[in-house]
């Protein structure tokens, strides 16, 4: 029974530490849309606008980044900081026309990605972050515990599952607002009643997989780190608790007064005095 839960709590180990390296790369990938024109980057985006018609300039909005492009060029770079005339000069020096058409696009996707997307994502990263330094922690506690601060393991173990359920949350806050902002966006700039109809904005489809995978991973990885603990009903905290097997009997606390003994040196004259009594 004992090889059986090592291997099962070795499973649950190599399950975590996989969804730990899935999770990172999805939330790297969700925070570095639009930044650069590295494959695959440009395509992670909150919304595409462009106006109608065929062959018509494109600005990709991500949550830092921002991305222009027309019939023969594509440039990413950085929003964080920047305004539309500094955003403009930029492409104005990297081989794209600036026209009043741009100019229009990249201020509406400024304003999109300031003030009605907020970058909940990043939160939710931090806050895992911080869980797999505790976790980390945690671990070591476990291998070299500290009889001076008993209460050391269950604090990082507090914090490891506190920080997890809280990046959990805001992951899962930040993908039911992406969907819901972005298909409202688009209906709203392409509907003639609510917009003028010159504007369309096309949700991005990757960027709203990616939270979505991070919120589903999120709670796996959340409900292993239970069960990394927990084994067929008894918890494991190596190094805080004493095994079943090695606790000491109960001690009895009902009194009991000793046996007498009997004297052993009796005379003859004390037997035979008794004999005549």
């Amino acid at each position: 029974m004992k090889k059986r839960n090592m291997f099962v709590n070795l499973d649950f180990r190599l399950g975590a530490y996989f969804l730990s390296g899935v999770i990172i790369l999805f939330y790297a990938l969700a925070l570095t849309g639009c930044l650069s024109v590295s494959p695959g980057i440009p395509n992670i985006f909150l919304v595409n606008i462009h106006s109608t018609g065929v062959n018509t300039t494109q600005v990709r909005v991500g949550y830092f980044g921002i991305c222009v492009k027309t019939t023969n060029h594509l440039e990413c770079l950085s929003a964080v900081g920047r305004n539309n005339k500094s955003i403009t000069e930029y492409l104005s020096n990297n081989a794209i026309k600036v026209s009043s058409d741009i100019r229009d696009l990249v201020s509406v996707g400024l304003t999109i990605q300031g003030k009605i997307f907020p970058c909940l994502v990043a939160a939710a990263g931090v806050f895992f972050v911080v869980g797999l330094v505790a976790l980390i922690l945690l671990k070591r506690s476990f291998k070299k515990p500290n009889l001076n601060k008993p209460l050391q393991s269950k604090l990082f173990r507090a914090a490891t599952m506190l920080f997890g359920a809280a990046a959990t949350g805001l992951a899962l806050a930040s993908a039911v607002a992406t969907t819901q902002t972005a298909n409202a966006l688009s209906f709203a700039a392409s509907s003639t009643v609510i917009g003028n109809g010159k504007r369309h904005l096309s949700p991005g489809v990757a960027l709203q997989v990616l939270q979505w995978l991070v919120v589903a991973f999120s709670v796996l990885f959340h409900l292993s780190l239970g069960s990394m603990f927990k084994i067929e009903g008894h918890v494991k905290a190596v190094g805080t608790l004493p095994l079943p097997g090695a606790m000491a009997p109960p001690i009895s606390s009902t009194p009991y007064a000793p046996r007498p003994q009997a004297h052993a040196n009796h005379s003859d004259d004390d037997y035979e005095s008794d004999q005549d009594s």
